[in-house]
């Protein structure tokens, strides 16, 4: 009997836990969002399986259409069920409502991605809801701060988006860097399902070799194949692939010989979980990713963040269910504590589930303005560079990669050659003109070939820079011999420019001048020769400054003359001046003395001519009018 009461009570015990230990979540999706499903899913399946202190019990409400009142209504009855979060609905949605009714209840709202229309200063005023999607804002920075970076160094681009689904706050550093011009930054948009053979056509006539493309993924491998039929795909063009899921998009079918331009995709620098295998397990296949795509991974990481902070709460001993009332009657204060622990999560060594996307900080705000970014070549699915706001651009060859999975990787996936690294063969455009470009005399019963048809000192340079550079050429005379003019009636180029223009040469060398006009169409190098007439001529060294410079207006000869004419004529007045009666003047001292004086003196009498010749006032005049003739 004593046993029986043991086993019962321990049953009731352990019933009870297991009710503790499960929580409602909610979720809103749409209909046709399988891939999101699948993510949701598999976080809950994870953290079921491997938290011992935490279950997870989901509500799921569809969407059949983006309506704000229907969307209403499930949001209501997730809080009238007791859910502790919602999660979504994705950026189909154009209503907030459900954030509103999370911020008046209290209950946690975890979002995993940014729509178009979204501002992320709206992220203030709903305190209750978090977004694990990057911001448009510091991926906008990451583009910025990689395409001026010294590894890419983008002077002249275009960025083609695809209206619907990209987003200019993306790209709102960049617009601010670039002006809009020719020679600067253009723009050109197109819708899917268009004939993207006009785009492509469009952007050759621009003669641009640097493409920024924004195109989802379930149509960028047709949009980019298009290329390849308007010469888009050589070694001198560059595409830069700005949305995140480009890996997702087969876009590595396209490798191939042909294909050299220079690819460059972006997305979230995916978790690669610690070694526990040894050394003989290491080819050992591992299961492919299923979750692959931004959005998924994602909301995948939003379950397991929102899974940690509920279990910090949980074991500091303050969590309670929140109330079943009424939709928004009611505030939920555990729900403060939750986001609040939420945004405060740091990654630590022993996490029971990794996320996805590797790094995961939050802002004050509940916004992820900080992570790692993977900078890759889809083709060859080879990772070149990191970047996070912290460190920037980094090469990936100086990480350290001390995971099992990732040298089976490295060890299994053959390496695909890179062939936008290949040796360069350039078209050199030039003119014929002795002694830099001739044809080569034939000697009887010889016929050469390619670029041993010509001689001269500009076949010699490039032979010489080629052999220094590492890179292949060959020399196309151009047809009309002519250096280049613009005609502004044809609003064309002609000669060795317009072949430049046209991108059918990479090069041009010849005698040619350094025009305003030219250079705002192509690059020049510094001249190698200078030609022409020159006027040389020898400067004179300027003299030193010596301290009586300012006598040198005269010779010293007139400089004393001129002083013993001014002594002799100040000697003259005073002569004057005593005998003249009205020079002297009684001056009283006292009752009884009487002084007879004359104030003309050598001093003052220089200082009169003195003062005349510097147009300066003197102090005394003569008093006679033979004194002022003598003045």
């Amino acid at each position: 009997m004593h046993f029986l009461w043991k086993f019962l009570i321990s049953s009731l015990f352990l019933t009870i836990t297991k009710e503790l230990q499960t929580v409602k979540i909610g979720a809103l999706f749409f209909k046709d969002e399988y891939s999101l499903m699948e993510a949701f899913d598999s976080a809950i399946t994870d953290i079921n399986a491997l938290d011992t202190e935490l279950r997870f019990k989901v509500v799921k409400h569809f969407l059949a259409e983006d309506d704000s009142v229907i969307l209403q209504n499930l949001a209501c009855d997730l809080l009238e069920q007791g859910v502790l979060a919602i999660f979504g609905p994705s950026s189909k949605s154009s209503s907030d409502i459900v954030a509103v009714l999370c911020n008046q209840t209290g209950i946690p709202h975890l979002q995993f991605d940014w729509s178009s229309k979204a501002k992320e200063g709206d992220m203030r005023y709903y305190q209750f809801s978090i977004n694990v999607a990057p911001t448009e804002s510091t991926l906008s920075q990451a583009l910025w701060e990689i395409l001026r970076s010294t590894e890419y160094d983008w002077k002249s681009f275009t960025i083609v988006y695809e209206v619907e689904s990209s987003s200019l706050s993306r790209f709102q550093h960049l617009l601010s860097w670039k002006p809009f011009h020719k020679n600067g930054l253009k723009m050109v948009k197109f819708r899917r399902g268009d004939d993207y053979r006009i785009l492509w056509k469009v952007l050759s006539n621009m003669k641009e070799k640097f493409i920024l493309l924004d195109c989802p993924p379930d149509i960028l491998k047709e949009v980019v194949n298009i290329s390849i039929y308007y010469n888009m795909t050589g070694g001198f063009n560059n595409l830069f692939l700005a949305n995140l899921d480009t890996h997702a998009s087969g876009l590595a079918s396209l490798y191939s010989k042909k294909f050299t331009a220079k690819v460059t995709a972006i997305r979230l620098r995916r978790f690669i979980p610690p070694g526990q295998l040894g050394e003989f397990d290491i080819f050992h296949q591992e299961p492919e990713e299923s979750i692959v795509l931004t959005k998924s991974q994602s909301l995948y990481d939003a379950v397991i963040l929102y899974s940690k902070g509920l279990r910090t709460v949980i074991k500091s001993g303050s969590f309670r269910l929140p109330p079943k009332t009424k939709c928004g009657l009611q505030s939920w204060s555990v729900g403060e504590e939750i986001v609040k622990h939420i945004k405060q999560f740091k990654i630590q060594g022993g996490n029971i589930t990794a996320f996805k996307t590797q790094k995961m900080f939050l802002s004050s705000t509940g916004l992820r303005d900080d992570f790692n970014l993977e900078i890759y070549n889809p083709l060859v699915e080879r990772i070149v560079y990191i970047w996070n706001k912290g460190h920037g651009l980094v090469d990936y060859e100086k990480l350290q990669e001390n995971s099992t999975q990732e040298e089976k990787r490295q060890k299994l996936s053959p390496r695909k050659e890179d062939f936008s690294l290949k040796r360069v063969r350039y078209t050199i455009a030039t003119r014929m003109g002795e002694p830099y470009f001739m044809w080569r005399p034939e000697p009887e019963g010889v016929h050469y070939e390619g670029n041993e048809r010509f001689e001269g000192y500009v076949v010699d340079l490039i032979y010489k820079l080629a052999e220094e550079c590492k890179f292949d050429f060959i020399f196309e005379p151009v047809a009309d011999n002519n250096y280049g003019s613009y005609d502004s009636l044809t609003d064309e180029w002609n000669g060795i420019i317009r072949q430049l223009i046209d991108n059918n040469a990479q090069l041009g060398i010849c005698d040619l001048t350094i025009t305003q006009a030219r250079r705002s169409v192509v690059d020049f190098t510094v001249p190698f020769m200078q030609l022409g007439v020159s006027i040389l001529y020898h400067k004179p060294k300027p003299p030193e400054k010596r301290l009586f410079a300012f006598l040198k207006p005269f010779s010293l000869d007139v400089w004393l003359c001129l002083l013993v004419a001014l002594l002799l004529m100040a000697l003259l007045l005073i002569l004057m001046a005593r005998l003249n009666p009205s020079e002297w003047q009684e001056q009283q001292i006292d009752d009884c003395l009487v002084i007879i004086e004359n104030k003309w003196f050598l001093r003052n009498s220089l200082w009169l001519y003195i003062g005349s010749i510097l147009e300066l006032l003197p102090y005394v005049f003569a008093r006679p009018f033979g004194g002022y003739l003598l003045y």
